[in-house]
């Protein structure tokens, strides 16, 4: 498949080195926009072919496995922690003073 998507790639961009680039532009001033047309050497309008590498990718897109059409409903259940309720509490029976020492110490 690698090898597929190269060949492809490479022949764009080889088409786009060797095509003969555009003799002129005519730019169109219409209201607010402005407006350039390529043309060849006898006036005709062009296309500028433009490589973009980063479109090969979008080759891969079907090439996985579907997919799924539902998804899993996402359900949020509350953790039971053990001691959850003692948390921020100190364990010593002395309350903390605004300038006493620490109560570990």
């Amino acid at each position: 498949m690698l090898a597929a998507v190269l060949a492809v790639t490479g022949l764009s961009v080889a088409q786009a080195r060797g095509q003969a680039g555009p003799a002129g532009a005519l730019v169109i001033c219409q209201g607010l926009t402005v407006v350039t047309i390529l043309v060849d050497a006898e006036g005709q309008p062009v296309e500028q072919a433009h490589v973009c590498p980063d479109a090969a990718l979008a080759l891969f897109v079907h090439v996985g496995d579907a997919a799924p059409l539902v998804s899993r409903a996402v359900a949020w259940d509350a953790i039971a922690w053990p001691g959850a309720d003692s948390v921020g509490v100190a364990q010593w029976g002395q309350a903390a003073r605004a300038r006493g020492p620490p109560v570990v110490l």
